[in-house]
Parts: C-alpha cells; sequence; structure tokens
C-alpha cells in the first residue's frame, strides 16, 4: 500500500491507497508528473484524458490539480470509471515512477496478445494496469526489470513507457497504432523533432533493429528511461 493522498468528492485527504485495485472497473486513468505544485505537460494529458471519458461516454472535465503547498516531485493520477462518481477520484503520492538516476533497465520482449491493450491509441483504460503485474511476473521468471510490447515482428511500445532508438544518429518513435497507447512525451518530443541534439522522427523498429540500436529509451510522463535489450530477450517470442 502506498501511503498517499487522495481526491474525493472535491476534497483531498491523507489515505492509503492501492491504484492497482482499480484495473477491473471500466474506466480511464492518466498518469503526471508533478513538480512543486505544477503537473508537467499538463495540456496534453488534460486533452488525453478527455478524449479517454468520450470515448466512454463519462464526464469529459479534467480531475483536479495537487494542493499548492506540494513541494518537491510527486506522482499524480486521476482515475474515472463507469458507475463511479461523475468526476472520478485522483491519487497524489510522493515520489517518481521512473528508476534512480543511472541505472539502466533490462527488458525483454513479449507479443501484444500476452498483456492489456487500449481500446483505441488516446484512450488509457484502467486494464492497462495488469501490465505491471505481467511485469512482476516475468520479473521473477526471466529477470527482466520491464519489456517491449511486439506484435507481427514490430516493436510497439513499453510496458507503461514509450519506445525510442537510435540508429545512424537518428532516434526513432514508432507510430501509434491499434491496440496501444499515444505517450504524451512523444507528441511533446516529435513537436521538436530532436533529442540530446540528434533527430527525431516516426517510423517502424523491427525487433531485430533492436540488437543493433545504439541506444535504446523508454519515455514516459514521468521521464526517459535508459534501456538495453535483455540476453534472452528474444526467446520468449519463439
Amino acid at each position: 500500500m502506498v501511503k498517499s493522498i487522495l481526491w474525493e468528492e472535491g476534497k483531498w485527504h491523507e489515505e492509503s491507497f492501492d491504484f492497482l485495485s482499480l484495473m477491473e472497473k471500466d474506466g480511464i486513468y492518466e498518469t503526471m508528473s508533478v513538480v512543486d505544485g505544477k503537473v508537467m505537460d499538463l495540456q496534453r494529458h488534460k486533452d488525453r484524458f478527455a478524449k479517454g471519458c468520450q470515448a466512454l461516454g463519462l464526464s469529459s472535465g479534467p480531475g483536479p490539480t495537487p494542493p499548492c503547498d506540494q513541494k518537491g516531485e510527486w506522482t499524480l493520477r486521476w482515475a474515472r470509471w463507469k458507475g463511479g462518481s461523475p468526476w472520478g477520484m485522483a491519487h497524489l503520492w510522493e515520489g517518481s515512477l521512473q528508476p534512480p538516476k543511472g541505472v539502466v533497465l533490462q527488458v525483454g520482449c513479449v507479443g501484444l496478445s500476452d498483456v492489456p491493450t487500449v481500446p483505441a491509441p488516446d484512450v488509457k483504460h484502467l486494464s492497462v494496469l495488469g501490465r505491471t503485474e505481467v511485469r512482476k511476473s516475468l520479473k521473477q521468471e526471466r529477470g527482466w526489470d520491464d519489456y517491449f510490447v511486439v506484435e507481427g515482428g514490430e516493436v510497439l511500445e513499453g510496458s507503461h513507457w514509450a519506445v525510442m532508438g537510435l540508429w545512424d544518429g537518428v532516434w526513432i518513435v514508432p507510430s501509434a497504432k491499434q491496440g496501444m497507447l499515444r505517450s504524451t512525451k512523444v507528441a511533446s518530443l516529435l513537436v521538436t523533432k530532436s533529442f540530446e541534439e540528434q533527430p527525431l522522427e516516426e517510423g517502424r523498429i523491427e525487433v531485430d533493429d533492436l540488437i543493433q540500436a545504439t541506444d535504446l529509451r523508454g519515455p514516459s510522463s514521468s521521464g526517459i528511461r535508459t534501456l538495453k535489450l535483455a540476453s534472452d530477450a528474444l526467446d520468449y517470442l519463439k
């Protein structure tokens, strides 16, 4: 259980809460990074949340922003689902989902059919939280820290983050397709069309391309993970 602050019925209050308990509900959620009370890339998250609400017939207004006295780095989630409060709930806790600085994640590969998927690129359904259970299981079975999601030989995304790789001095990010979530972080990177002073563009990433990549990263709202393909990453797909 996470020591956290919840927003329910228009009020914030301290309460321990496990956000994964919502994964069976028919609704959506949004995860945002908060620094000194400011929500990073707030408008993109609002837009995606509204699209998800509209797709499921839910109230489409945004969730609440954090209390103004929250200093440091925090993580904010909004959730709204059928049968719940029209304005849903919010969960705020201190810290980040980003791994500690300098940590390189050992990443394997799983098929799209092995994980919960989203009904549309802008609908972050609560069922996708189930990908966390898949990650925990693979950590025990294979020692992987995380995984790429693959379909038809193409790399689509990570468990809860997007994918980008560096080949011949150019960063490549996959285009959003059926079953994968459109990343707010990638959307902001595509505006500048660069990352770490290297050009960035959309394109297809084949599974075999991962072996030849100069660098692999996992961008998300909490930051950008540094990735390394596990030695047995491709075995799972055979």
